[in-house]
């Protein structure tokens, strides 16, 4: 035989083995994949030691404010392990730790440290060490290093809007969001995991071309909202100006929109880091402004004489009788500066902020009355904020046995009666927005990876007062700040306001000094763009709402109006006093 032809039939044969090889591969990927594909599977969910199931994370919905800002994202990092029992001999382990300790960032004699037991199959030697590092260890080429992915929440810009962002957690059970929109929003933003069945590599992980099923990993959706950093940032800092100036030991500010229930910002001091949020006690993650209550005090004399107008029992243009003193239920009320005043219009009694009058209009609208209107305007019942930890705050009414007609005195100038600072930001914005109650939410839109949206729509809740009645008070707020209020004025534009000074409750009655001192208010008055509630909690250079906290107000107000591009009132009026240009004819 020549060589020629030898060589010929050598190509033959070996064409003809790769072509039943190549047929045998082919026909086993037909059966694995489409004739018996429901055996791997059944490997994989009867415990079979030839495939392994392995759960495919996604990833976290990202948290945007109302300009787009990042407020909360991921972070890729990984826990580095190593194996101690496949470390033949001590200088294998001190040259190990040599070469490691300046990765990790720890000296050597730790590493040696956590290694020394040569019978442990898997030591921890760092977390959250970046990507760009394990990619350096992993170029080491360690057989006993592991390298486990981890996923980091992140919040950018540290403790801002720490409360109403909230926190992500970690624990046996996975990642869970805690508080604010990450425990509300927790369904929305964790997303679905995928599922991968695939054989194993000699240590057991699936190999990802030998997939036998793979249903990927559906990511969580994102949240933009109607906060603003900007906003945020500027009511932060006044707040926190606002506790160094009256010596308050915290405070709380909510600032939202009127007429869609839209919350702008929302803060209170002190706050805390969501990035570290394992340093802190569990006391700082409550948001005061949704879980924590307070009695509102003078605030309430808001809805206290909207009600009686709105129910017809007073008229706008009466006149009261203040002796100083009268006396509900048994019970003596005073005035806030223990003074007689004589006669006086609703317009005095809601800028000298007179406890007389309030009870005196309490007891003519009567229980059944007042009480209907507090629920109307919210307290008692959650806002429906779309919030993680909201409480619903209360009072007690004739229905409880130890109501007395006593608490409809106090009732009346909000002492005795529980609520959150939304609750109460909440019910006056309805005045503002012309007596229809609106539900306050957070989130503006959700979005998903493939730019679906969905938007909030601003929900009414229900009507408090006819719009007449909610103009009547507005007026009336507004002459309170020009004649009594006076640091509350925001230069070129209208306010209208009312400031609230309540006694600081403690076991067995109302601290003698202490109290919680607070002023809420919104602007432009003809078309209300914010309404902004400032609460201090037992200040201490003043006990007056509107000398402590009337202050604060303006200045948040007055840049707001700048940041929100609200012209001043002489600038709106004159365009609209501008004639209606005349049509060209042709």
């Amino acid at each position: 035989m020549s060589v020629e032809r030898a060589t010929r039939l050598r190509l033959i044969v070996v064409m003809a083995m790769l072509g039943v090889a190549l047929l045998t591969l082919t026909a086993q990927l037909l059966r694995w994949q489409v004739f018996d594909r429901a055996t791997p599977l059944a490997y994989a969910q009867h415990g079979g030691s030839k495939w392994v199931q392995k759960s495919l994370k996604p990833q976290r919905g990202l948290i945007y404010d109302y300009d787009g800002m990042l407020l909360a994202c991921n972070l890729t990092t990984y826990s580095v392990g190593a194996s101690p029992n496949a470390m033949p001999d001590e200088a294998y382990r001190r040259k190990f730790a040599e070469k490691m300790a300046p990765l990790l960032g720890q000296e050597p004699t730790a590493i040696m440290e956590k290694i020394a037991d040569a019978s442990r199959v898997y030591v921890r030697l760092a977390d959250h060490v970046p990507q760009e590092t394990a990619r350096e260890i992993a170029q080491l080429n360690y057989l006993i290093v592991t390298l486990e992915e981890r996923t980091r929440r992140v919040y950018p810009h540290g403790s801002l809007a720490a409360h109403l962002l909230g926190f992500v957690t970690s624990d046996l059970a996975g990642y869970r969001g805690s508080y604010g929109v990450e425990g509300f929003y927790e369904s929305v933003l964790r997303g679905k995991p995928g599922i991968g069945v695939a054989e194993p590599d000699p240590w057991g992980e699936p190999i990802p071309i030998a997939m036998a099923q793979y249903t990927p990993p559906e990511d969580g959706k994102n949240l933009h909202l109607s906060m603003r950093h900007t906003a945020q940032y500027l009511v932060e800092r006044e707040l926190a100006q606002a506790l160094r100036e009256s010596g308050a030991e915290s405070g709380t500010a909510v600032v939202l929109q009127p007429r869609n229930g839209a919350i702008i910002a929302m803060a209170s001091l002190p706050t805390y880091d969501p990035n570290r949020y394992a340093d802190e006690t569990y006391e700082m993650f409550i948001d005061p402004a949704i879980s924590t209550i307070y009695e509102p005090g003078s605030v309430i004399k808001v809805v206290t004489v909207a009600a009686a107008l709105d129910s017809g029992v007073i008229d706008q243009n009466e006149t009261f009788y203040d002796p100083g003193a009268i006396e509900v239920g048994g019970n003596p009320i005073y005035n806030p500066d223990r003074q007689a005043y004589g006669s006086v219009d609703l317009t005095t009694v809601l800028g000298k902020s007179l406890n007389v009058e309030a009870a005196q209009i309490a007891v003519r609208l009567g229980p059944e009355r007042f009480y209907h209107y507090l629920r109307r305007f919210g307290f008692g019942s959650l806002t429906g904020v779309d919030l993680a930890g909201e409480v619903p705050g209360g009072f007690k009414t004739p229905d409880d046995p130890e109501w007395s007609e006593s608490d409809l005195g106090t009732n009346s100038f909000g002492q005795a009666l529980a609520a959150t600072p939304l609750q109460v930001a909440v019910a006056i914005a309805s005045v503002a927005n012309g007596g229809l109650l609106m539900r306050p939410y957070v989130v503006q839109a959700i979005t998903d990876n493939d730019g679906n949206s969905v938007i909030t729509a601003p929900k009414p809740i229900r009507r408090t007062v006819t719009a007449q009645t909610a103009h009547t008070i507005t007026r009336m707020l507004e002459r309170a700040v020009e004649q009594e209020t006076v640091l509350a004025r925001v230069p070129g534009y209208r306010v209208a306001g009312k400031s609230g000074t309540a006694q600081v409750y403690v076991a067995g009655g109302y601290h003698p000094t202490a109290t919680i001192a607070s002023f809420i208010g919104y602007l432009p008055v003809d078309d209300p763009a914010v309404l902004i509630l400032v609460v201090l909690r037992r200040p201490q250079t003043s006990p007056w709402g509107s000398q402590v906290a009337a202050p604060v107000f303006a200045r948040i107000a007055k840049e707001l109006m700048v940041l929100l591009d609200v012209p001043p009132d002489a600038v709106r009026q004159h365009v609209t006093d501008l004639p209606t240009p005349t049509a060209i004819q042709p």
